[in-house]
């Protein structure tokens, strides 16, 4: 599973199924994107860790041989509702619903790059 649990946080079992889904699409087509457009770059790998509201799904990059860097935010899920959310900044999600993972698994509302604009 791609979600990390934060300091004994837990949450409802049935969004923890969509998070992940939401994770694995993103990842299906990143490396599908990446295969066909940039075939000779590493492929961003996506991650979620828990935090007190949201779950943040942050992206990494492979710079060259096993060796990560450009950690960054790709985008936030509200644990109250499943909303997919745009990242304000590395912390906080930007106000307003771009998409839910209860609907298309979260899909709609975001790209390989991040949340979409409204």
């Amino acid at each position: 599973m791609n979600v990390k649990s934060g300091l004994g946080k837990t949450f409802d079992k049935n969004l923890n199924i969509h998070i992940s889904r939401y994770i694995q699409g993103l990842q299906i087509r990143t490396n599908t994107y990446f295969a066909e457009h940039y075939p000779n770059i590493g492929v961003p790998t996506f991650k979620g860790v828990v935090g007190k509201w949201y779950v943040k799904i942050t992206k990494q990059t492979e710079t060259g041989i096993g060796k990560l860097s450009d950690l960054s935010v790709h985008s936030f899920i509200d644990m109250a509702n499943g909303d997919v959310l745009m990242a304000a900044s590395w912390k906080a999600p930007a106000k307003h619903a771009r998409g839910n993972v209860f609907t298309n698994n979260g899909q709609d509302g975001a790209t390989i790059y991040g949340a979409k604009y409204l």
